[in-house]
């Protein structure tokens, strides 16, 4: 498992956390949430790190956004190092350790195949 499929997780989990499930479900679902939940926070302040050394900033040091804010404006000389950190933060491995779970567990959940996209190593 990659850092980045326990963000991919966490995503998956938002998305279906309130539909009603089976107890046994609900269990094994939560029990990953609670560790990959350690994996995205440090995804997200080593992310910050990066953009904080590769984006550009205001007077007030914030990073500043992209035109359509959907991300952040990149100091043109450091595209090329931010990408490859961020690569290689995705590609860290996780320490999280967890049973496959079975694919039939989420019959009778809303999900769509596009959903399962990153979660899919969870699963068997």
């Amino acid at each position: 498992m990659k850092l980045v499929d326990s963000i991919n997780f966490v995503a998956f989990y938002d998305k279906i956390k309130d539909q009603a499930m089976p107890v046994a479900t609900a269990y094994k679902l939560s029990k990953i949430y609670k560790q990959v939940k350690e994996d995205e926070t440090f995804y997200h302040d080593k992310l910050r790190a990066i953009l904080l050394d590769c984006g550009e900033l205001d007077e007030q040091g914030n990073l500043i956004p992209t035109e359509d804010n959907k991300g952040v404006k990149i100091k043109p000389d450091k595209q090329q190092d931010c990408i490859d950190a961020i690569n290689d933060l995705q590609e860290i491995e996780s320490t999280i350790t967890f049973e496959p779970i079975s694919l039939s567990i989420l019959d009778g959940l809303e999900v769509t195949p596009s959903d399962l996209d990153g979660v899919i190593g969870f699963f068997e």
